[in-house]
């Protein structure tokens, strides 16, 4: 029943109502793309904690937060049966684990991307050789229909990635993320 229907109209909204939107956050993954959000939208929105995204989910539909941060695979079954809307996705560009539903960096919202991430690695020492080896085999698993598939259903859109692709991912997302939270005075609990 809410009538924002896109990124840019709750950015409008929230710049409408600095600080009176609220945005129920489970996992510190979901409050880093709150923050996020914040940050690259240039809102003030205030974060809600839950325990869990069962409990995010039951308070948005109980009108007591305006919003949610929570994983597609959390939230699939509730965008499908109509309870909520999918606003968009924290991802760089649309994934095909929700279709239709544009990322957040596509509606304008430059610079915006946070993605859960496995890696898998190696230890050091390992020749270059058995790295290319390694590297050329994960590379040919992922390029499988069945396996591309079975991680979709899981929640994992795959991409493969190069070693040196790897280690400017690992900088970057370091600097961004330890930035982030200096910025925002986020403290462990």
């Amino acid at each position: 029943s809410n009538p924002v229907n896109s990124i840019s109209e709750l950015i409008g909204l929230a710049k409408s109502k600095p600080d009176a939107l609220n945005t129920a956050v489970s996992t510190t993954t979901c409050r880093m793309a709150h923050e996020l959000f914040k940050v690259k939208g240039s809102v003030a929105m205030t974060p809600i904690d839950f325990k869990g995204s069962a409990q995010s989910i039951t308070a948005l539909l109980g009108g007591h937060v305006d919003y949610m941060v929570d994983t597609i695979s959390s939230l699939k079954t509730a965008i499908s049966n109509g309870q909520v809307k999918a606003l968009g996705v924290t991802s760089a560009k649309t994934t095909r684990l929700l279709p239709g539903v544009k990322s957040i960096a596509e509606q304008g919202v430059h610079g915006y991307e946070l993605v859960g991430w496995a890696m898998i690695f190696a230890p050091k020492g390992i020749s270059t050789q058995q790295t290319q080896i390694l590297s050329a085999a994960f590379a040919k698993t992922l390029e499988r229909p069945d396996v591309q598939e079975k991680l979709l259903q899981i929640g994992i859109d795959p991409q493969f990635k190069s070693g040196s692709e790897i280690r400017s991912f690992l900088i970057d997302e370091r600097e961004k993320w330890g930035r982030l939270i200096a910025d925002a005075k986020l403290k462990p609990y």
